[in-house]
C-alpha cells in the first residue's frame, strides 16, 4: 500500500467486523497522525432503534492501562453516521459492538513534532 508523504493529507478507512477487535498501526517509516473524522454503518440496515457501538482503546504504558471508550453510538432508523474528531500518534484498536459493521474514515496528518524542533 502506498503510504503518502509526511507533507501531505491523504485519505484513511478502515472496515470493522462487528465484535472484533480491529487495530490501526501506524506506517513505519513516515511521521504521520491519524484524523478520523467519521463512523458510518456498513453492509446492511438495523433495525429501527437497534443500537450499534463503536470503542476505541489506545496505547498506555501497560495493557492493564489500556481501557475501552465508546467513541460512537448508531442507532437504527435515528443515526447511521456519527462525525468525530479524533487523532492517533500511535497504535490503537477498534471494536464494533453490534450486529453490523462500521467503516471508519478520516486522513493523515503531518506530525507536527518536526516544528516543534526547529523552535
Amino acid at each position: 500500500p502506498h503510504v503518502p508523504s509526511s507533507s501531505v493529507m491523504a485519505f484513511w478507512g478502515l472496515k470493522l467486523e462487528p465484535n472484533k477487535w480491529t487495530p490501526f498501526v501506524p506506517p513505519p517509516e513516515e511521521q504521520l497522525r491519524l484524523h478520523v473524522s467519521q463512523a458510518t454503518l456498513g453492509d446492511g440496515v438495523p433495525k429501527k432503534g437497534d443500537r450499534v457501538v463503536v470503542k476505541c482503546r489506545a496505547e498506555a504504558e501497560d495493557d492493564e492501562a489500556r481501557e475501552a471508550f465508546n467513541i460512537a453510538v448508531i442507532i437504527g432508523g435515528v443515526v447511521e453516521t456519527c462525525h468525530l474528531d479524533l487523532i492517533f500518534s500511535g497504535y490503537a484498536e477498534f471494536y464494533v459492538e453490534g450486529e453490523l459493521p462500521v467503516h471508519l474514515t478520516g486522513y493523515f496528518l503531518p506530525d507536527d513534532d518536526d516544528d516543534e524542533m526547529d523552535e
